[in-house]
């Protein structure tokens, strides 16, 4: 049986149907209970990083409207349980933190490229 060749529409719907599904299941990780920390707030950074670079204003509202219910109420979990201030805070910054790491593993790949370009051109010549 051939599979129907969708158009845009119906990709650019089915994309949206796949984001939301799974903005729905990482919300629900960050919404129950018994479910380690530490996964939390690697989801939690996962879905900063997320809002940040790759929402559009206005058109992801709905979306971010949920993922800020979920951390906010699980950053309010942390904070009442360890005494931190601002949890929020400290998952941008490690989201941040790691942006720069992968930011300087790029350019190193880049230079490495570059190196590799220079040696072929040398040993073609």
């Amino acid at each position: 049986m051939r599979k129907k060749k969708l158009t845009k529409e119906e990709k650019s719907m089915r994309i949206s149907e796949q984001r939301f599904g799974l903005i729905v299941i990482l919300c629900n990780v960050l919404d129950t209970p018994n479910i380690d920390e530490r996964i939390k707030s690697a989801i939690a950074a996962s879905l900063l990083n997320l809002m940040d670079t790759s929402f559009i204003e206005g058109e992801d509202d709905p979306f971010k409207n949920l993922i800020n219910h979920s951390i906010d109420g699980f950053c309010a979990e942390v904070e009442q349980a360890h005494g931190i201030e601002n949890y929020r805070l400290e998952l941008m910054a490690e989201v941040e933190a790691t942006r720069a790491i992968l930011s300087e593993v790029k350019a190193k790949i880049e230079r490495i490229k570059d190196g590799d370009r220079i040696l072929k051109d040398i040993c073609l010549n």
